[in-house]
């Protein structure tokens, strides 16, 4: 943690003001009885790269669609760039760059 000192010599932490570009908290997507994201939570800050890794079915398309406003969540706490994607689905989707990886090879 950075710390800085006051006058007085005491320590202070700097608490960063910047708000996450991503925040999720319990974030939650169920289809029907099948629970695809049970609660996760995460926060990207500006400046960072991130990746969801996992085996198949572990929610992570599940996550980027709702981070992308293509779904909604189903429970949870959801915000893009300080937006709600089910409220401010166009504005967001209109400022996001998302590059899904391809499942299949093209080599010849």
């Amino acid at each position: 943690m950075l710390e800085d000192v006051s006058e007085g010599g005491v320590r202070v932490p700097i608490v960063s003001k910047v708000q996450p570009l991503i925040q999720a908290r319990g974030l939650v997507k169920r289809f029907g009885d099948f629970t695809a994201v049970d609660g996760i939570d995460v926060d990207v800050q500006p400046g960072e790269a991130f990746g969801f890794l996992g085996p198949n079915g572990a929610g992570k398309s599940s996550t980027m669609r709702m981070i992308g406003c293509v779904s909604p969540p189903t429970g949870g706490i959801l915000r893009i760039l300080g937006k709600d994607p089910t409220r401010d689905g166009p504005a967001i989707r209109a400022r996001l760059g998302v590059c899904p990886s391809s499942t299949t090879s093209t080599r010849s």
